[in-house]
């Protein structure tokens, strides 16, 4: 089949394009013609695209002007370096704009992973939710598609209430995602691995960069709780007697007694990941990358009443690291022939539940 794989394409943030790089890499070795699907949701290309302040910024709102200012360059030399990697690594389709062409153009189509369903994030896009799809025409399905949240809107709620029962199957990344699915359409959802832990550490190895610090280092990559993970990141180099070189998903603003590498290129990231004495971060994807290439880590849980906990929190739980949470954590030695198993049992389930999704072919 041709299959489009639907999620936040043309973004600045190393997670949500490395698990469409491992997505769509899996659905080829299932046998199948599969391409990244050039969609544009404009709340997510207006996050993403690295722009200075314009005057009138400058006078309504000093700071966040200042702030964006400070940003900048980093994150310019960031999103270069991302359309590098799509134009050697990736393989995307032509442009599309409505429902009509991904209909027109794909015999399948796989929404995910990533917060797809995440009113806040997409601007309440019902096209993640293909409504306008006909299954018979085309096979919808989810995979480790996720809401963000434990709760979702009451519009959007309606949405997927009305939209989620047409897909051939649905995986969703978190617990929550699952609770939410079976709330709202009865139907069961499958709690499946991120992409990125399809590919196993020898997959990775073939995308990262060379060792770029020859000196221990601890690396932090801060997407929340910016204060405390920094905080955490730090009192682990100081116990490690290690350097402290940091990547910061949205705020890479000056930081004293780290090195930023805020502008690091793809492969250049995994490299980070790769070679550090330890990892501490708030992102579901730096854990999720740390354990795909057997590095140690340490993650950080938001404290906001309504948080995104539960997506690291699953993760945690299958690969069998519940205890690593930063803030009690100890840093000895992860027990690595257990998660490889625990994380080779999840991926087998994974892989299993979308080449099913996908085996029978068009509708």
């Amino acid at each position: 089949m041709r299959v489009g794989v639907l999620t936040f394409a043309n973004t600045n943030n190393y997670g949500a394009e490395l698990q469409a790089y491992a997505l769509r890499q899996t659905i080829e070795r299932l046998g199948h013609d599969a391409e990244l699907v050039d969609y544009r949701n404009p709340q997510v290309s207006s996050r993403e695209t690295p722009r200075l302040p314009t005057p009138a910024e400058l006078v309504r709102a000093p700071k966040g002007a200042v702030s964006r200012a400070l940003k900048h360059a980093p994150l310019s030399q960031r999103h270069r370096a991302f359309e590098r990697f799509r134009a050697a690594r990736q393989k995307t389709g032509p442009l599309v704009t409505s429902q009509r062409e991904l209909a027109e153009r794909y015999d399948a189509l796989v929404v995910g992973s990533d917060q797809v369903w995440n009113p806040t994030i997409t601007g309440a896009d019902e096209t993640y939710l293909l409504p306008e799809v006909d299954p018979r025409r085309t096979a919808k399905v989810a995979y480790a598609a996720s809401f963000g949240y434990s709760t979702v809107p009451p519009t959007w709620a309606r949405s997927c209430m009305r939209a989620l029962p047409s897909f051939r199957a649905i995986g969703v990344r978190e617990d929550e995602g699952a609770q939410i699915v079976r709330a709202l359409t009865g139907r069961r959802a499958e709690v499946i691995l991120d992409p990125t832990l399809l590919l196993d550490s020898r997959d990775w190895e073939k995308v990262t960069a060379p060792r770029i610090y020859e000196e221990p280092y601890v690396f932090t990559y801060v997407v929340q709780e910016r204060a405390l993970t920094l905080s955490l990141a730090r009192e682990a180099a100081r116990r490690l007697g290690a350097r402290l070189v940091r990547v910061e998903c949205y705020r890479p603003l000056p930081t004293m007694r780290c090195l930023d590498a805020s502008g690091a290129s793809i492969e250049e990231f995994l490299s980070l990941v790769r070679h550090a004495e330890l990892v501490v971060t708030s992102s579901f994807h730096g854990l999720a990358l740390s354990l795909a290439l057997g590095t140690e880590a340490r993650f950080v849980l938001s404290s906001d009443a309504n948080n995104k906990n539960s997506r690291i929190a699953t993760l945690a739980r299958v690969a069998g690291v519940e205890d690593h949470d930063a803030l009690g954590a100890s840093l000895a030695s992860t027990d690595w022939d257990r998660v490889r198993e625990r994380l080779g049992e999840a991926r087998g389930r994974s892989l299993a539940f979308l080449r099913e999704a996908l085996g029978a072919g068009a509708p």
